[in-house]
Formats: C-alpha cells, sequence, structure tokens
C-alpha cells in the first residue's frame, strides 16, 4: 500500500502540516509506503483554464488535465497510489486557494460530459480530507461549516465520487501564532488558545493517526 498526502497549506510544520504527518504515521504502522508534498512549493500553479483538452475527442489527451505547470507531476502521482490524503486549512469557509486549483485540475479531467456523469479514473484511491480551522467546533456548526451543500463536504463527495471512497476530519479552535501578543489579534482569548493547543491538539493528532489506518484499510478493501 502506498499513501500519499499533501499539504494544502502555504505553512509548512503548522497545523495542516501536523496533522498530515500523524496521518501518515498511522498509515506506515499498518506497513504502508508514505510520502509527503508541500502543495505550495510547486508554484506556480493555476487551477482549471478551462481549456478543454480533457474533453477533447482524442485517445492520448481524453480525461487528461492538457495544462502544463507546477502540480503536472503531482496529478499524475495521484493516480498511481492506493491512498491520499489533502490536508487544507479553511480560509473564508472553504479550502485554500492552492487546494481549490488542485481539486479543480483533479476532478474536472475526469468528469464526462456525459448523461451518466461517471468517473474517467477506472481504479480506486482511499481518500481523505483533512481540514483545520481557527473556528471553535460549535461555529463550525453555526457557520454551517459542515453542511452537505457547503464547499467542504462538496470537495468531499467530489474526491469520494470521481476517485473511490472520501472521508474527512476536522481540527477545530487550533493555535495561529507562536505570540499572540505579537498580533492585533483581540478577539481571541491567548489562554484560552493555549489552552487548547496544550490538551486537545494532541487528541486530535491521534485522530489523524487513526484516520491514516483507516485510509489504509479502505484502501485494502477497494483492491478486494
Amino acid at each position: 500500500m502506498k499513501i500519499l498526502a499533501v499539504n494544502g497549506s502555504p505553512r509548512k510544520g503548522w497545523n495542516t502540516s501536523q496533522m498530515l504527518e500523524s496521518a501518515l504515521k498511522g498509515a506506515a504502522s499498518l506497513g504502508a509506503e508514505t510520502e509527503m508534498v508541500n502543495l505550495y512549493e510547486l508554484e506556480p500553479f493555476t487551477g482549471c483554464r478551462s481549456c478543454f483538452a480533457c474533453k477533447y475527442n482524442n485517445e492520448s489527451c481524453y480525461g487528461k488535465c492538457g495544462w502544463q505547470d507546477g502540480l503536472t507531476p503531482l496529478l499524475e502521482k495521484i493516480k498511481t497510489v492506493d491512498a491520499f490524503v489533502l490536508g487544507s486549512p479553511v480560509y473564508l469557509s472553504d479550502v485554500s486557494s492552492g487546494v481549490r486549483a488542485l481539486l479543480e485540475r483533479m476532478i474536472f479531467p475526469v468528469l464526462q460530459y456525459t448523461n451518466d456523469r461517471k468517473s474517467l479514473f477506472t481504479g480506486k484511491i482511499a481518500c481523505g480530507l483533512v481540514l483545520t480551522m481557527n473556528v471553535p467546533r460549535h461555529m463550525m456548526v453555526r457557520m454551517h461549516y459542515n453542511r452537505p451543500d457547503g464547499p467542504l463536504c462538496m470537495a468531499q463527495r467530489f474526491l469520494g465520487h470521481y476517485y473511490g471512497s472520501c472521508e474527512m476530519l476536522c481540527a477545530c479552535d487550533t493555535y495561529q501564532f507562536d505570540n499572540y501578543a505579537d498580533y492585533v489579534c483581540t478577539m481571541f482569548d491567548a489562554g484560552h488558545k493555549a489552552e487548547m493547543r496544550e490538551k486537545q491538539f494532541p487528541k486530535d493528532l491521534q485522530k489523524a493517526f487513526d484516520f491514516g489506518k483507516l485510509l489504509i484499510s479502505q484502501a485494502e478493501k477497494h483492491h478486494k
């Protein structure tokens, strides 16, 4: 089993990255081969350019993203793994712009313009979506981040439908700064944030570890 994690946060080594690293450790505990890619190190890249090369009636390009940039090697690599976990911070109620670009380039080429809308991807990948956010869990619910037709759940549904399956894991009320006193952020209680970092985030990392194990288990089911 091979699992690929993509850190869709511009910040390396912070919440999203740490959650993904824990997920990979969980997958490795079951014997999986692991790899991490930092998405923003692949810049420059863009989202879908509406060139429609992937819809052209030609065997060499149909179903494949025709735009060549920093995402091109990653798009090919994703198709070769058994499990894939994509991590993103939540910005303005959605994934980061880099993750949005990747999702557009992953989904649109394999989405058929036919009545059945079946996937052109013939394999099955156990996908996972790991989301980190500054808001506490009750605010996540109040702001409808988890509504079925919202952008976060839609990303999960797209990955599941077009690539095999997809699970989602959220870490809320995350720590944003090394020192809150250095920033204008009076809407936050620095003491509360420090307590959440100390007491809750280790629990989130354990959930991520278990999440990685879950993805490998689902990948094994796809191969049966």
